[in-house]
């Protein structure tokens, strides 16, 4: 599936309330011809684990969407013809190599312990790990007309990836409970601070940084205090001030939530963010529709 007190979640998600960020917008490299498989399994194979190691670095968002392409792919070919198991645990084999490096890029054991325990599941808990994923899909279908419904789907979709020590699928399972909670509000609104703090946390652990921006900007929507937006809102400018992977339009999204916040309450750090919101959003317009 496709949310630590530790230094890692420090890295992504601790960010002093009162410091300002100053969001430079970062020049967007050709990713296309980045996450090349070929390219970087050359790197692995002779030996060059410092390249990929540098190449992750520089695009944290997409380190972990790449370690899975080997795992789903290895399930994918168990689950087409189950002769092909040792082609498989092949290709998980290399994504336990690359998580290592990802660990080394970024500190901790996130990446490894992601990668082992999918690469370890048994038949029985790769049908777990698939009825988590339809689980989650179901909750999401079914959040707008009945978020109650969606929070039974989400609660089983997590005990599943809990048991099967799927990082990315708790992380998931944590930010759907976050926006069902949301969208029921009243005394649901802490059980949604809470669930989407947890998806941050998760989401921070294995660097998918747009997706943890997404869950604090959830957490701004719910806390009740101006402050608490703020902090929220910081720590989602400070993910993407660091992360050229993260969607232009979430970047648009926080900064004007912050710049707004902060100027309600008469802080003048809101200019210089006001000033990025607007940058980002003459960027965004001179895009190809």
């Amino acid at each position: 599936m496709t949310i630590t007190m530790s230094s890692l979640r420090a890295f992504a998600l601790v960010v002093a309330a009162t410091a300002t960020v100053t969001f430079v917008a970062p020049a967007r490299a050709a990713e296309d011809d980045v996450f090349v498989k070929e390219r970087l399994v050359g790197f692995l194979n002779a030996d060059n684990g410092a390249l990929v190691v540098a190449t992750f670095k520089r695009y944290p968002g997409r380190t972990l969407p790449f370690i899975d392409s080997f795992l789903e792919g290895g399930l994918a070919m168990i689950e087409k013809d189950p002769a092909k198991e040792a082609d498989a645990m092949q290709s998980f084999r290399t994504g336990v190599k690359f998580a290592k490096l990802a660990d080394e890029a970024f500190g901790g054991t996130a990446f490894t312990d992601y990668a082992t325990s999918f690469a370890s599941w048994s038949p029985s808990e790769r049908v777990s790990f698939r009825e988590g994923q339809r689980l989650f899909r179901e909750g999401m279908k079914t959040m707008k007309d009945d978020p109650k419904a969606a929070i039974a789907s989400f609660e089983q979709s997590l005990r599943l990836a809990d048991s099967l020590g799927d990082t990315w699928g708790r992380a998931m399972a944590w930010g759907g409970l976050a926006q069902a909670h949301a969208k029921i509000g009243g005394d649901n609104r802490a059980l949604a601070a809470d669930a989407a703090t947890t998806a941050a946390e998760l989401y921070g652990q294995v660097r998918l940084t747009d997706d943890a921006a997404q869950a604090l900007i959830t957490l701004a929507d719910v806390v009740p205090t101006p402050q608490g937006k703020i902090t929220a809102l910081r720590k989602a400018w400070y993910l993407a001030s660091q992360d050229q992977t993260i969607e232009l339009a979430t970047r648009i999204v926080i900064a004007d939530r912050l710049a707004t916040e902060l100027e309600a309450l008469k802080d003048a750090s809101f200019r210089p963010i006001r000033d990025a919101h607007r940058r980002l959003t003459e960027e965004a317009a001179a895009k190809p529709k």
